[in-house]
């Protein structure tokens, strides 16, 4: 995992970092929580991460880290 994400994980914690990047998610697509939720596995299984590290990189992402 980047340091940007490893900083952001830090300040929300892991949990926090989940339901920030379902929310951008849900945002971004249109789409509903459940659905963001599987995007946001389906994204972790596909890049063989966590589901944690995952969002992590998807708010850093988002807020220009």
């Amino acid at each position: 995992m980047s340091a940007i994400s490893d900083q952001n994980l830090e300040t929300v914690g892991p949990i926090g970092a989940i339901a920030e990047a379902v929310d951008i998610l849900m945002a971004r697509h249109g789409i509903t929580e459940d659905a963001a939720i599987d995007l946001l596995v389906r994204a972790s299984g596909e890049a063989n991460a966590k589901v944690r590290e995952t969002a992590g990189r998807i708010v850093a992402g988002a807020t220009g880290q």
